[in-house]
């Protein structure tokens, strides 16, 4: 007689092989969907990251085309500046547009050499500094703008902390020298 069994299981081994899978599942998805969760908020992050850097470029372009012999120069610069990064960040949404810090204040002349961005200038050089800030922090985003931390779902994880991790500021910087 045959002791091999059909090709079919018993029952409770069937239900066991499903109890290992469902244990198998439960310890592998959690780290799948940090993973995946990770690279779709670091993929947006750049891409906000970059678009700042790029309105900052821009912006530092226009300003350098103003014309220097004009009256109120400095005024027209860092009005220039500004127009051109706002129409640059035009077709981000409204939360992370308003968000942004994009003024008169944002962009600096710097005539020779300085501290903070003018450092690198050499004497009688003289160059337009745009600094544009995305707040990602909780919390009041400072001097009348607010944070975009409702846009980035972050979650506690026990052993790990925060996650994702992410910078208090995003800035993007650009120098034109004329």
């Amino acid at each position: 007689m045959n002791n091999r069994k059909s090709g079919f299981e018993s029952a409770s081994t069937w239900r066991r092989q499903l109890g290992a899978a469902a244990v198998e599942f439960a310890l592998v998805f959690p780290m799948l969907f940090v993973v995946t969760y990770g690279a779709i908020i670091y993929s947006y992050i750049y891409v906000l990251r970059q678009s700042l850097t790029y309105a900052a470029q821009e912006a530092a372009q226009a300003a350098v085309s103003v014309s220097p012999g004009v009256s109120s120069y400095d005024d027209l610069v860092k009005q220039t500046a500004v127009n051109t990064a706002i129409a640059a960040i035009s077709w981000m949404p409204p939360s992370v547009r308003t968000a942004i810090s994009v003024d008169t204040g944002d962009v600096t002349i710097c005539r020779g050499p300085s501290s903070g961005a003018c450092a690198s200038l050499l004497p009688g050089d003289v160059a337009v500094v745009v600094r544009l800030e995305l707040p990602l922090s909780n919390g009041d985003g400072g001097a009348g703008r607010r944070d975009v931390s409702p846009l980035f779902a972050t979650f506690t994880m026990p052993p790990f902390g925060r996650f994702p991790p992410l910078p208090n500021i995003m800035a993007g910087q650009a120098v034109a020298r004329l």
